[in-house]
């Protein structure tokens, strides 16, 4: 089963922008869209995604006039969230449910994070086995001037990091199968970003995650770095405006699964077009 997570970036807007171009923006969107579709995936997780007509929800349109079923957190609004799609092959053998073990207080938040996550439980019926995936995207740490905006929006952060580590841990403790994937805006300064580029903030809370391992010492399995063990540059999916480069977007197997990550590739080529600003990350799971 092929895995594929991309930032689209404010609903597929272009790159470089900040607001939607009734010129361009149009353009981008379908290119987003073929984009796509050209991977054959099987499970697609957009971050950034706008269900907006003009934007995210064209790109909807496209996925499920090719067959496949999409989820969103963010129904008719134009607000950063996940959308989940399914392929035709993949609901042949699965029902899909809305899952709720992922939990983070709502009332802690401000409210344009409350869309940025998304979890849906796969059962089998076939025969095979059941698992989740969680869309899932991290915001990031506001750098300012002012103590108390960094200090707010670290606490954010703060807050889908132990919201993730809990379902993280409850999925290893009954074992479970699990898929979490998106943008986790975060990584190990050792090895998942240019030598140059800034330290990440709660670099711990994915080292947390990646130490995290079931009764038998199994661990939660970055399908990434399972291939590709040496640093290097095309680990990055996004550049700074300064040409420093970050790994921010990752899929995770849970331990019962981590045997079963086959490959995994980062795709690069339309974030150089500027389809967006992120790449694509893709994964081949034996599910």
């Amino acid at each position: 089963m092929r895995f594929l997570t991309w930032n689209i970036r404010f609903g597929g807007i272009g790159a470089d922008r900040y607001e939607f171009d009734p010129a361009a923006s149009p353009k981008n969107v379908r290119a987003v869209g073929r984009s796509l579709l050209n991977q054959d995936a099987d499970v697609i997780v957009l971050t950034e995604y706008r269900d907006a007509p003009l934007t995210g929800g064209a790109i909807k349109l496209m996925l499920e006039g090719a067959g496949y079923q999409s989820y969103v957190s963010n129904q008719d609004l134009d607000k950063n969230g996940v959308l989940i799609a399914f392929s035709e092959s993949v609901r042949e053998h699965y029902d899909i449910l809305r899952s709720h073990r992922f939990v983070i207080d709502k009332e802690a938040l401000d409210e344009i994070f409350y869309y940025r996550w998304l979890e849906l439980k796969l059962v089998s019926i076939t025969g095979g086995a059941d698992f989740e995936v969680l869309g899932i995207h991290i915001p990031d740490v506001k750098r300012s001037e002012d103590r108390a905006v960094t200090e707010k929006s670290m606490g954010y952060k703060k807050l889908f990091w132990q919201a993730l580590l809990r379902y993280a841990k409850d999925t290893t403790d009954k074992g479970e199968n699990a898929v979490i994937l998106g943008d986790f805006n975060t990584g190990l300064d050792s090895v998942d970003k240019s030598p140059g580029g800034g330290s990440f903030y709660l670099s711990e809370c994915m080292q947390a995650l990646k130490d995290l391992a079931d009764r038998d010492g199994r661990p939660w399995v970055d399908a990434w770095r399972k291939f590709h063990r040496k640093a290097s540059h095309v680990d990055y999916t996004w550049y700074s405006p300064g040409g420093e480069g970050f790994r921010l977007d990752y899929v995770f197997a849970s331990p019962a699964l981590g045997e079963s990550v086959k490959g995994a590739r980062c795709q690069d080529m339309e974030r150089q077009k500027g389809q967006s600003d992120h790449a694509m990350l893709i994964a081949d799971i034996d599910i």
